[in-house]
This record gives structure tokens, C-alpha cells and sequence, in this order.
């Protein structure tokens, strides 16, 4: 299983000074759709991680926050 609590924490707390409304759970979230994955409960199940395509994984990651209704303040 991974850690990510302290990335998740570093990010928000640099996130947090310019988009105030920004949630640890949209970080979570964010991460793994880049992983390639629908969702962080997908995520959390799995044990390897590899991304092979960074241009496809910006777009679902930049998709994905959207869908969660993500709006930069």
C-alpha cells in the first residue's frame, strides 16, 4: 500500500496559500487519476505503479478534477 498522506499534506499546504478552496481529497484524487485510475478507492487497491504516457495522464488528471467540480478561485 502507499503512503501518499505526506505528499498529499506538502501539496495542499503550497495549494492551499493560492487556491484556498482546495481539498485533500481532490489532491488524492488527482494523484490518482494520473495514476491511470477512475478513482482513489481504484487506486488504493493496487500495489504497482507506472505512468508510460505523462501527456495522457496530465489530461485525465486535469479531467478528473473537473469532474469532482474542482474550480481554481
Amino acid at each position: 500500500m502507499k503512503n501518499l498522506q505526506p505528499l498529499v499534506h506538502a501539496t495542499h499546504c503550497v495549494l492551499k496559500i493560492t487556491i484556498p478552496s482546495i481539498k485533500k481529497s481532490q489532491i488524492y484524487e488527482a494523484i490518482a487519476s494520473y495514476s491511470g485510475f477512475k478513482s482513489y478507492a481504484a487506486f488504493q487497491l493496487t500495489d504497482e505503479l507506472q505512468v508510460t504516457n505523462k501527456e495522457q495522464a496530465n489530461r485525465q488528471c486535469f479531467e478528473r478534477m473537473l469532474d469532482i467540480g474542482f474550480v481554481a478561485d
